[in-house]
């Protein structure tokens, strides 16, 4: 027995091709097969911008509690969490930008 057509005529399966080769061209990571030092690079710049984005998140959420809510012990543990978050933040900022300024220098 046959395989099954997944496509009706050549066009379409044309288009499916171009349409994976542009997904893995718009992919957030490079190819595996590029050194480590530029995947390790690009994987810090969306871990900071995760994190960041975490952290906004946090800082917004706490903004729109009650004052009650900003005086109580949990408010206390959760400012801590994310001042500790902006420490980490403020860290792999650091090391990212310092990884980019060595690679321009070498």
């Amino acid at each position: 027995m046959p395989t099954p057509r997944k496509y009706d005529n050549p066009a379409q399966r044309q288009a499916a091709y171009r349409a994976r080769l542009s997904a893995a061209q718009t992919s957030q990571f490079p190819i595996p097969t590029v050194p480590g030092y530029q995947r390790w690079q690009v994987m810090m710049g969306a871990a900071l911008a995760m994190l960041t984005s975490v952290h906004h998140e946090m800082d917004n959420y706490y903004q729109q509690r009650s004052e009650a809510w900003q005086e109580s012990e949990k408010a206390e543990s959760f400012v801590e969490r994310m001042d500790t978050l902006g420490e980490i933040i403020d860290l792999l900022d650091e090391l990212n930008t310092h990884t980019t300024k060595e690679k321009t220098i070498s």
